[in-house]
C-alpha cells in the first residue's frame, strides 16, 4: 500500500507531504485548486512518463517521493528488497526532459521502476471508463478475472503461438534464400563442372592469351619455313632451287670441261653451293621436327577452347573478370550445398510449426472454455454490484466470438453488453451512459480477485456523471473495494467523500496551492462547500454532519 507521498514543484503545488492511514481515502478542493498535481503525482509514482511542462512554473525540477508497505507475497526483481516491508520510490525530473528514478535510494532504469510500481499503485482516471469500450481491454479484464488458470494458460499459449510464429518465420526465412540461391545459382552445376575442368587459376586468363599469342606466331612461323623448305627442296613433286642448281652445273659441264682448270673450279663452287643447300634444308627439317605443326593447331585448339568456355562461364555466371567467377564458384558451391541441406532443415521446421499450431489451437480451445465458465462467473457478480448501485434494470453480459483465426492471447473476440429493460443486449459502447459506465467499471474492479488489485487504487474523478441516490451507492461499494485494497478518491461528490475514512483538501491561494488533512468541524466545512459551494449556509453545513455520521 501507499503510505506516504511527498512532492515538490508539480504543478500549482511547490510542496506537499501527504501521509495515508485510512483505506477509504478522499481529496476533494474546489475546481482548479490543484487536485490534478496531486493525480500527476501519483502518476509520475506509478511510472508514467514525465512531462516537463507540468514542473511548477519558475522552478527547472521536480520531485516526488512515495513510501510503500509490500506485502510478503509481492515478488520484487532480485536486484530490490525491501527494507522491512518498506519501499522507497523517487522520481527527479527537469525542464530539458531529463529525469532519474530511484529505487531505495538507488538509481534504475524507468523500465524496471515501472515494473516495481505495476502492483503497488493503480491510477483509474475517467478515461479508465473508455478502456471499457476496447476489445482488448475486455478481453484482459475477463482473464484477470479468471486468476491464475486463466493467467498460466494464456502464458502458455503465448508461448506456444509464439514459438510457432518463430518457427514459421524460419521457414519462410529459409524458404526466401533457397529461391534466391535458386534464382542466383540456376546455372551454377554446369558452371562448376566447366570451371574445374578447365582448373584456371588467378592470372591463367593473361597466362592462356599470351601462349595462344606465342602458338599463332610459331604456326605462322612454321608454315613459312614449310614453304621455305619446299621451294628448296621441291618437296614430294616439284622441282627445287636444289634441283635447279644441280641442273644448272651439269649444264654448265657441257659448256665447260670440269677437265680444264676454270672447269673445275665451278664445278667445284657448283658443289659447294649444293652441300650448301643440302645443309640448309637438313636444318630447316630438323626445326621443323622439334614441333609439329599439328602439334601446334592442337595446342591452340586446346587453349581457344579454354579461353572460350571461361568467357562463356563469365557470361552465364554474370561476371566480368576471373577472379569474379573464382568467387562466384566458391559461394555457388557454398550455396548449393547449403540447398541441398536446407530441404532436410525446411521439413523439420515446417513439421515443428505444424506441431506447434497443433498446440495452439487445443490450447486456445481449452482457453475459450474456461474463458466461457468465467464469462457466466463475472456476468453473474457484476449484475450483484449493478444491482446494489440502483440499477436493477440494467443486465450486464459477456459474448465470446470465434475470430477465425489464433492470435497469442487466443482466438476469441470479447465483447461486454448491456441490456436496458426488454431491449436486446447491445455493445457497453452504444448503450451505457457515462454514469453507467461508472458504475459497471467500479463493478469489475469489485468483481477482480485480490490479487488482481493493486495495493493503492486511486480513482480521479470516476463518479462524473453519478448523483443523487447513485451517487451514494457507488460510494458505498467504493467503501467495499477499500476492503481489498486502499482506494484514494480525487472527487467531487460529497456524499462520496463523506464515507471517506481520511480526508484532504486542496485550496488555492492567490497562485499558490497547498494541501492539508481534515478532520471534525473542517471537514464539516468541507463537504458543506460540496453540496453547496457554501461553507457558512447552516443547511449545508447540517447535511454535511448528517452525511458525516452516517
Amino acid at each position: 500500500m501507499l503510505e506516504e507521498l511527498s512532492l515538490r514543484n508539480i504543478g500549482g503545488l511547490d510542496s506537499a507531504h501527504l501521509h495515508f492511514k485510512g483505506r477509504f481515502i478522499a481529496i476533494t478542493g474546489e475546481s482548479g485548486a490543484g487536485k490534478s498535481s496531486i493525480v500527476r503525482a501519483l502518476e509520475f509514482a506509478s511510472g508514467k512518463r514525465a512531462q516537463s511542462e507540468l514542473i511548477r512554473a519558475g522552478e527547472e525540477e521536480a520531485e516526488v517521493i512515495a513510501l510503500f508497505f509490500c506485502p510478503r507475497t509481492l515478488q520484487l526483481p532480485e536486484e530490490i528488497s525491501s527494507e522491512e516491508g518498506n519501499l522507497f520510490l523517487k522520481r527527479v525530473f527537469t525542464r530539458n526532459g531529463r529525469g532519474k528514478t530511484f529505487i531505495q535510494g538507488k538509481l534504475f532504469p524507468l523500465s524496471l521502476f515501472n515494473e516495481v510500481a505495476a502492483p503497488l499503485l493503480r491510477i483509474q482516471s475517467q478515461f479508465a471508463q473508455l478502456e471499457l469500450l476496447d476489445s482488448d481491454r475486455q478481453r484482459d479484464i475477463l482473464d484477470s478475472y479468471g486468476g491464475e488458470e486463466i493467467i498460466c494458460l494464456k502464458n502458455e499459449l503465448r508461448s506456444v503461438f509464439s514459438n510457432a510464429l518463430l518457427k514459421e518465420k524460419e521457414l519462410r526465412s529459409v524458404e526466401k534464400k533457397q529461391k534466391e540461391v535458386i534464382d542466383r545459382y540456376e546455372n551454377a552445376n554446369s558452371i562448376l563442372q566447366s570451371f574445374k575442368s578447365i582448373s584456371p587459376e588467378s592470372n591463367s586468363e593473361a597466362i592462356w592469351e599470351g601462349r595462344l599469342e606465342r602458338i599463332s606466331k610459331s604456326i605462322d612461323e612454321h608454315t613459312k619455313l614449310e614453304q621455305i623448305l619446299a621451294r628448296l627442296t621441291g618437296g614430294k613433286t616439284g622441282e627445287g632451287i636444289a634441283d635447279s642448281i644441280e641442273n644448272l652445273c651439269l649444264e654448265l659441264t657441257q659448256i665447260i670441261s670440269p677437265d680444264t682448270e676454270k672447269g673445275s673450279k665451278y664445278q667445284e663452287l657448283g658443289n659447294n653451293a649444293l652441300v650448301f643447300l643440302q645443309k640448309l634444308s637438313q636444318s630447316l627439317t630438323v626445326l621443323l621436327s622439334e614441333q609439329s605443326l599439328s602439334d601446334l593447331y592442337a595446342e591452340q585448339e586446346e587453349i581457344e577452347n579454354k579461353l572460350g568456355t571461361l568467357r562463356k562461364l563469365k557470361r552465364l555466371a554474370g561476371v566480368r573478370t576471373l577472379e569474379e567467377l573464382t568467387n562466384y564458384c566458391k559461394e555457388a558451391e557454398m550455396n548449393l550445398t547449403w540447398l541441398n541441406e536446407s530441404y532436410r532443415r525446411s521439413e523439420q521446421s515446417g513439421a515443428e510449426a505444424k506441431k506447434l499450431r497443433r498446440e495452439a489451437s487445443r490450447l486456445a480451445l481449452e482457453l475459450r472454455k474456461k474463458r466461457e465458465r468465467t464469462a457466466r462467473s463475472l456476468e453473474e457478480a457484476v449484475n450483484h454490484s449493478l444491482r446494489d448501485m440502483a440499477m436493477e434494470d440494467i443486465t450486464f453480459s459477456i459474448t465470446l466470438s470465434d475470430l477465425g483465426k489464433i492470435k497469442s492471447t487466443g482466438a476469441d473476440e470479447i465483447s461486454f453488453l448491456m441490456a436496458s429493460g426488454m431491449m436486446p443486449p447491445g455493445p457497453v459502447m452504444k448503450i451505457a451512459s457515462g454514469g453507467e459506465l461508472s458504475r459497471l467499471l467500479l463493478a469489475l474492479q469489485l468483481a477482480l480477485p485480490d490479487s488482481q488489485l493493486p495495493g493503492t487504487l486511486v480513482f480521479d474523478e470516476v463518479e462524473a456523471g453519478l448523483g443523487g441516490k447513485a451517487a451514494v451507492l457507488a460510494g458505498y461499494k467504493l467503501k467495499q473495494l477499500a476492503e481489498k485494497c486502499r482506494v484514494i478518491l480525487i472527487t467531487h461528490e460529497a456524499t462520496i467523500a463523506a464515507l471517506a475514512e481520511q480526508h484532504f483538501v486542496v485550496a488555492r491561494q492567490e497562485n499558490k496551492s497547498f494541501i492539508k488533512e481534515i478532520e471534525k468541524d473542517e471537514r464539516v466545512l468541507e463537504i458543506a462547500r460540496m453540496l453547496s459551494g457554501n461553507t457558512t449556509l447552516l443547511e449545508a453545513q447540517e447535511h454535511a454532519g448528517k452525511l458525516l455520521s452516517q
